[in-house]
Protein backbone atom coordinates (compact mmCIF):
# COMPACT_ATOMS: atom_id res chain seq x y z
CA UNK A 1 0.00 0.00 0.00
CA UNK A 2 1.52 3.37 -0.75
CA UNK A 3 1.94 5.64 2.00
CA UNK A 4 -1.43 8.07 2.76
CA UNK A 5 -1.51 11.61 4.08
CA UNK A 6 -4.99 12.82 5.23
CA UNK A 7 -5.66 16.04 6.34
CA UNK A 8 -8.58 16.52 8.81
CA UNK A 9 -10.14 19.94 9.06
CA UNK A 10 -12.33 20.38 11.92
CA UNK A 11 -12.70 22.82 15.46
CA UNK A 12 -13.89 19.72 17.05
CA UNK A 13 -10.88 18.27 19.42
CA UNK A 14 -12.82 15.57 20.18
CA UNK A 15 -13.62 14.69 16.66
CA UNK A 16 -10.64 15.04 15.68
CA UNK A 17 -9.09 12.75 18.01
CA UNK A 18 -11.15 9.92 17.51
CA UNK A 19 -10.51 9.86 13.48
CA UNK A 20 -6.63 10.35 14.03
CA UNK A 21 -6.89 7.26 16.17
CA UNK A 22 -9.21 5.05 14.07
CA UNK A 23 -6.70 6.23 10.91
CA UNK A 24 -3.26 5.55 12.53
CA UNK A 25 -4.93 2.43 13.96
CA UNK A 26 -6.36 0.82 10.42
CA UNK A 27 -3.33 2.44 8.33
CA UNK A 28 -0.21 2.32 10.57
CA UNK A 29 2.54 4.19 8.41
CA UNK A 30 -0.42 7.30 7.42
CA UNK A 31 0.34 10.80 7.83
CA UNK A 32 -2.13 13.15 9.76
CA UNK A 33 -2.12 16.74 9.47
CA UNK A 34 -4.92 18.60 11.69
CA UNK A 35 -6.47 22.08 10.26
CA UNK A 36 -8.52 23.61 12.70
CA UNK A 37 -10.17 26.24 10.17
CA UNK A 38 -10.20 28.12 6.91
CA UNK A 39 -7.53 30.25 7.09
CA UNK A 40 -4.91 27.05 8.49
CA UNK A 41 -6.34 25.75 5.44
CA UNK A 42 -5.49 28.35 2.93
CA UNK A 43 -1.70 28.43 4.51
CA UNK A 44 -1.59 24.52 4.19
CA UNK A 45 0.74 24.50 1.39
CA UNK A 46 -0.34 21.06 -0.84
CA UNK A 47 2.26 18.81 -1.84
CA UNK A 48 2.14 16.93 -5.26
CA UNK A 49 1.08 14.04 -3.39
CA UNK A 50 -2.78 12.27 -2.69
CA UNK A 51 -4.16 13.17 0.33
CA UNK A 52 -7.39 12.03 1.57
CA UNK A 53 -8.79 14.88 3.38
CA UNK A 54 -11.63 14.60 6.29
CA UNK A 55 -13.98 17.78 6.62
CA UNK A 56 -15.75 17.59 9.62
CA UNK A 57 -19.28 20.35 10.02
CA UNK A 58 -19.96 22.73 11.42
CA UNK A 59 -16.81 25.00 11.22
CA UNK A 60 -17.28 28.25 12.46
CA UNK A 61 -16.85 31.49 10.09
CA UNK A 62 -17.44 29.50 7.07
CA UNK A 63 -19.60 27.92 5.18
CA UNK A 64 -17.41 24.12 4.47
CA UNK A 65 -18.83 24.51 0.98
CA UNK A 66 -16.61 27.19 0.49
CA UNK A 67 -13.80 24.82 1.80
CA UNK A 68 -14.79 22.38 -0.93
CA UNK A 69 -14.58 24.83 -3.48
CA UNK A 70 -11.83 26.44 -2.33
CA UNK A 71 -9.65 22.40 -2.26
CA UNK A 72 -11.27 21.73 -5.88
CA UNK A 73 -11.04 25.12 -7.87
CA UNK A 74 -7.95 27.20 -5.92
CA UNK A 75 -5.71 23.77 -5.14
CA UNK A 76 -6.37 22.21 -8.09
CA UNK A 77 -6.10 18.84 -5.63
CA UNK A 78 -7.36 15.77 -6.43
CA UNK A 79 -7.78 14.44 -3.46
CA UNK A 80 -11.03 12.53 -1.71
CA UNK A 81 -13.18 14.28 0.15
CA UNK A 82 -14.45 12.66 3.13
CA UNK A 83 -17.81 14.99 4.75
CA UNK A 84 -19.36 14.15 7.91
CA UNK A 85 -22.34 16.25 9.13
CA UNK A 86 -24.48 15.75 12.19
CA UNK A 87 -27.59 16.98 9.42
CA UNK A 88 -28.49 14.88 6.46
CA UNK A 89 -29.66 17.85 4.82
CA UNK A 90 -26.01 18.53 3.97
CA UNK A 91 -25.46 15.08 2.10
CA UNK A 92 -26.71 16.42 -1.48
CA UNK A 93 -24.92 20.10 -1.28
CA UNK A 94 -21.87 18.72 -0.07
CA UNK A 95 -21.91 16.04 -2.93
CA UNK A 96 -22.76 18.38 -5.29
CA UNK A 97 -19.96 20.95 -4.50
CA UNK A 98 -17.49 18.23 -4.72
CA UNK A 99 -17.09 15.89 -1.73
CA UNK A 100 -16.59 11.98 -3.00
CA UNK A 101 -18.56 10.73 0.32
CA UNK A 102 -20.40 11.82 2.74
CA UNK A 103 -21.02 10.08 6.84
CA UNK A 104 -23.78 11.23 9.22
CA UNK A 105 -22.60 12.07 12.45
CA UNK A 106 -22.69 9.67 15.02
CA UNK A 107 -21.09 6.82 11.95
CA UNK A 108 -19.62 3.92 12.50
CA UNK A 109 -15.38 3.77 12.63
CA UNK A 110 -15.42 0.52 10.75
CA UNK A 111 -17.64 1.80 7.86
CA UNK A 112 -15.36 5.03 7.64
CA UNK A 113 -12.08 2.91 7.78
CA UNK A 114 -13.55 0.65 5.80
CA UNK A 115 -14.04 3.80 2.79
CA UNK A 116 -10.98 4.82 3.29
CA UNK A 117 -9.31 1.77 2.50
CA UNK A 118 -11.22 1.47 -0.61
CA UNK A 119 -9.94 5.06 -1.59
CA UNK A 120 -6.35 4.09 -0.21
CA UNK A 121 -6.93 0.98 -2.86
CA UNK A 122 -8.12 3.11 -5.93
CA UNK A 123 -5.89 5.58 -5.71
CA UNK A 124 -2.98 2.66 -5.84
CA UNK A 125 -4.96 0.82 -8.40
CA UNK A 126 -4.68 4.30 -10.50
CA UNK A 127 -0.86 4.51 -9.90
CA UNK A 128 -0.08 0.61 -11.21
CA UNK A 129 -2.50 1.85 -14.78
CA UNK A 130 0.27 4.23 -15.41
Amino acid sequence: MILSKFIIISEDDVFTALIHRFIVNKFEQAQVKKLVNYQALRQHHFEKVHYVIILDSPLTGTAEYEIIAYIRLKQEVFAPIIFFSNKEDDREPAIHKGANFFFKKPFVPDEVTDQISIILSSIYESFKSF
